[in-house]
């Protein structure tokens, strides 16, 4: 079914795969490569200092390896965390928007009993005006109706042309 000129789901159908830039495996492998970098930075600075006593090496460990570290988490976890819960937010969104217009379009439909006059064929309306069916139709619906005539009528209502005409088609050519 096709809404505001997309098909139904078309949005939500893109799948949505995880590429190897975002695979777990490949954040693991740079989290454990940055700690290991890091540390390795750290070794060396300790290597450089003076001897510092062995709490204070901890602390000083331990902090820089958390100042260093939170970039690296926030670009390779958070950030990409927080795209894929926009992205979800706009598919939600877009997920709103097509039901509201399935459900105007479903609106759209006739249903129910629908008063109508057993003599001239009118529909009564909800404000207890009488309509042409055409009228009361196209007015809540999409529907467009082309007129014509079918043969009873044809036969009760102009019994000439109807002879006329099964006479030129009985005539071969």
């Amino acid at each position: 079914m096709v809404i505001d000129g997309r098909q139904i789901g078309e949005t939500m159908s893109q799948d949505k795969r995880i590429t190897p830039r975002q695979s777990p495996f490949r954040l693991v492998l740079i989290l454990a490569f940055s700690i290991f970098a890091i540390e390795f930075g750290i070794m060396i600075l300790f290597f450089i200092l003076p001897s510092l006593s062995p709490w204070i090496e901890v602390i000083v460990d331990s902090t820089l390896l958390v100042t260093l570290l939170s970039p690296i988490v926030f670009f390779f976890v958070f950030r990409p965390l927080t795209r894929h819960l926009e992205e979800r937010l706009r598919f939600e969104q877009e997920a709103r928007a097509l039901e509201r217009s399935l459900s105007e379009a479903l609106a759209k439909c006739l249903s129910g009993f629908i008063p109508i006059c057993a003599s001239c064929k009118r529909i009564r309306s909800e404000d207890n005006q009488w309509t042409q069916v055409e009228s009361y139709v196209t007015e809540r619906t999409d529907a467009q109706f082309s007129h014509g005539i079918c043969p009873d009528c044809m036969a009760k209502l102009y019994p000439e042309q109807l002879k006329r005409l099964q006479d030129k088609k009985a005539v071969p050519r």
